[in-house]
């Protein structure tokens, strides 16, 4: 079942666009191995209010893609 929810989590769904492990992480995996969890360095590496801009910014293409498939339909 795992190997199910991670091809499931990596497609590309017509409406938003993105894989839904792309909405809510960020990044779209390109293996099973991607989502394992990073080395403590690597957690403290990164600048959290850049991320969280991008996964807003993210979030909003998200959202209007799915408004225009809505008008759409």
């Amino acid at each position: 079942m795992p190997h199910v929810e991670v091809a499931y989590n990596r497609a590309v769904h017509l409406t938003t666009k993105f894989c839904p492990f792309e909405i809510v992480y960020g990044f779209k995996p390109t293996a099973p191995i991607d989502v394992l969890p990073l080395p403590m360095q690597e957690h403290m590496n990164f600048d959290a209010s850049k991320r969280a801009k991008f996964v807003n910014k993210l979030h909003d293409q998200a959202r209007e893609n799915i408004e225009k498939m809505t008008k759409m339909y």
